[in-house]
């Protein structure tokens, strides 16, 4: 979404020198910054216009913006409207620092000091959304066979929604104190050896929302007070920040974020330096943590049966009006039949360890080589889980055909403990007067799914070879050239700080390659005059003052994101990884399988069969099926690229004093079509099923341009 930013910033210094070899400095700060979204064109109309009544519109948060157009979502189509959020950010900052030089010691000190407040006006889709999917024109309810059935257009016609809410937004202030105290001696041990030694402590605090609006933790073992009125225990509630006790932040503050850092440079010969460093880092987490009964979305009910029958709920979407957020006054009572979320209350702050070692060397011809290792290990990532709230393992196992169950086990409906019962309302609990057995299954049956935060299940893993030769300035000519080998760089228990687990209910790490590795960057650049520039005749003349600039760039792929499907194979048997045929670039072999109810057995897709295959490599995976398949493998990667850009550029003497350039400047001279950014489709509704189809997919560069260029030098 396109946004408008505005900023604002003052800042200021004060040095003040103490005496010989020793200087104060002081620096202060202050920046607003303000995001707004173009999303307020949308602003000044409301959903009278689908025909909502109007008793329902004036209750809609967009009622206080002059009105806000519903976002309407309808599957394989373009959605229709967007939201507004204006974010304002406000960040004051204090750095006193002192250095002093005492002999062969260079002693700095000082302290970074940061108050960071965030404003946000989050008035989200504030006329509703509204979404339409192909699940109720389907011939078959939950036919996984049956997977182009249906048209959500159709289901749109037919006034029938798969989804929909009104979210009534709380506009919260968050508050994040920062403090780091540090010292650093850069010690010149004698004429070879010099030492840079350091420490540092960090102080992250963890958000705090200036009127305690905020989630503590999701409560496992209280009894929910709504048992009274449901006939039977009803376990585990949520809590909130500041009340009956429980702190003002959602998670503990890490106190012991000590680091200590090294580094060596040692002059081996008169040619020949080596260098070394470690240090350890801690990151500077800002989650904003949950906000469950400050802000509450109304959702629309589609079905009363379980998605078999629609409501048919377009003309009047929210029957029952537009709920207003309780605050923490419920306790407990919070956000029954929804599904919450909290923070993990132990969570520490991430950290990184970085260490190189590497040496430089001159050699002949004028040129510089250094060649280093570099590497990292990071811990106690932030994670989430979605899983605190689902069926066991074991209860799915009963429904899962491709283990011998029964799918009509978990589908199966049953009575409703929960219907009617105040404090459910504007859910399906409170509406649906039976359940399936899935939902009663849950371990909290009050809620459906509850997403965890902040949690520490992450690891970063970093390799990398690092080469940089530089030809300096010899005869007109310069040259440098880089290369980095990453044989490694791997994240085990999240996902670029997302998701812990590839399948939240059987808890198996996520362990793959990191979403931006590329194993393999040769970059080369350079600056090359012609000869005759000193020349005053017509050579000189047509010929002297030219140079040439290339810049050239290969990189290796990224990895693929795995499709939702069961990978069966070694991943080096299906991966292609940039193979070409025609119009097409594949990533994977198209060998896709779905299970024939009738057989048991999987039978080739018609593109898999077309293209060549003859048993499947990925599986549609059925209802209640574990997902096995890891979100990346090494094998599977995007297309590689390279490119080169050129400058041609003459500089003439006009006077002594002044001088005329021209510059002819071709960006991605030999126009190499570039698709490192395109991922190979994963959808098993059409052909294009691991390949990039370069008729319908738009390359990821622009395409090759020049740019003519003057300029007077005095």
């Amino acid at each position: 979404m396109p946004l408008i930013r505005s900023n604002r910033a003052i800042v200021g210094d004060w040095v003040h020198i103490l005496g010989a070899g020793t200087v104060f400095n002081m620096r202060f700060g202050y920046t607003n910054y303000l995001e707004l979204s173009r999303a307020d064109a949308n602003l000044g109309f409301d959903a009278t216009t689908l025909g909502f009544p109007q008793s329902l519109v004036s209750q809609l948060p967009a009622a206080a913006l002059g009105g806000m157009y519903p976002r309407i979502d309808i599957d394989q189509f373009e959605h229709l409207a967007r939201g507004t959020g204006p974010r304002t950010n406000k960040n004051y900052s204090f750095q006193p620092n002192i250095s002093a030089t005492r002999g062969r010691h260079n002693i700095r000190g000082g302290l970074d000091l940061r108050y960071t407040n965030v404003y946000s006006d989050n008035y989200g889709n504030a006329g509703g959304t509204i979404g339409f999917n192909r699940d109720f024109t389907r011939s078959v309810f939950g036919s996984t066979v049956e997977s182009t059935g249906g048209n959500a257009f159709a289901s749109f016609l037919l006034g029938a929604p798969s989804s929909g809410e009104v979210p009534v937004n709380l506009f919260p202030h968050f508050q994040w104190t920062f403090a780091a105290p540090w010292v650093q001696d850069d010690w010149r041990v004698n004429n070879k050896l010099t030492l840079n030694l350091g420490f540092r402590i960090d102080y992250n605090s963890p958000v705090h929302e200036e009127q305690n609006r905020l989630n503590y933790i999701f409560d496992t073992t209280i009894l929910n007070p709504v048992s009274s009125r449901v006939g039977q225990p009803v376990r585990g509630g949520l809590t909130f920040a500041g009340v009956d006790g429980n702190p003002d932040t959602p998670w503990k503050l890490d106190k012991n974020n000590y680091q200590g850092r090294v580094g060596t440079a040692y002059q081996l010969n008169e040619k020949t330096v080596l260098r070394a460093g470690y240090g350890k880092y801690y990151l500077n987490p800002t989650g904003e943590g949950f906000t469950n009964g400050f802000s509450l979305a109304t959702p629309l009910i589609a079905s009363n049966d379980g998605g078999r029958t629609p409501t048919y709920a377009l003309s009047n979407p929210f029957p029952n009006g537009v709920q207003t957020p309780p605050g923490s006054s419920l306790g407990a009572l919070t956000f029954l039949g929804r599904g919450p979320g909290f923070s993990n209350p132990d969570f520490v702050v991430p950290n990184v360890h970085q260490f190189s070692a590497g040496f430089q060397r001159e050699m002949p011809w004028k040129v510089s080589l250094e060649v280093s290792y570099a590497g990292s290990r990071t811990y106690d990532m932030q994670s989430a889980w979605n899983g605190f709230n689902e069926p066991s393992q074991d209860f799915q196992r009963q429904c899962d055909v491709t283990l011998g169950g029964n799918r009509n086990f978990c589908d199966q409906l049953l009575p409703n403990p929960f219907f009617g019962v105040a404090g459910f309302e504007g859910t399906t609990r409170f509406t649906n007067p039976t359940l399936s057995r899935f939902e009663l299954s849950r371990p909290f049956p009050a809620f459906t799914g509850i997403n965890m935060t902040e949690r520490n299940d992450g690891k970063l893993v970093y390799d990398s070879l690092q080469v940089v030769a530089n030809k300096r300035w010899f005869k007109g000519l310069t040259l440098n050239g880089n290369y980095t080998w990453v044989p490694r760089w791997t994240e085990t228990g999240t996902n670029n700080g997302g998701q812990a687990f590839i399948d939240n209910v059987s808890q198996v790490p996520v362990n793959g390659p990191y979403f931006s590795q590329r194993k393999h960057r040769i970059t080369a650049s350079g600056v090359w005059e012609l000869p005759w520039r000193d020349r005053r005749d017509l050579t000189g003349m047509f010929l002297g003052g030219w140079s040439i600039s290339p810049f050239f760039v290969y990189q290796s792929g990224q990895p693929w994101d795995m499709p939702d499907l069961e990978l069966i194979v070694d991943p080096s048997v299906a991966a292609l990884s940039g193979k070409k045929e025609g119009q097409f670039i594949y990533g994977a072999k198209p060998c896709v399988g779905q299970r024939n109810a009738t057989t048991g057995k999987y039978d080739l897709l018609a593109f898999s069969t077309a293209y060549g295959c003859t048993e499947p490599y990925f599986l549609i995976r059925e209802p209640f099926q574990r997902r096995t398949t890891q979100l990346r493998y090494d094998e599977f990667r995007r297309p590689s690229y390279w490119d080169l850009t050129v400058a041609f550029s003459k500089t003439t003497p006009i006077t002594d004093k002044m001088r005329f350039q021209v510059r002819l400047e071709a960006f991605n001279l030999f126009n190499s079509p570039m698709y490192d950014e395109r991922g190979y489709g994963t959808g098993t509704g059409n052909a294009d099923f691991g390949r990039i189809n370069r008729n319908t997919n738009a390359q990821s560069n622009f395409p090759r341009a020049f740019q003519l260029g003057f300029k007077l030098i005095f």
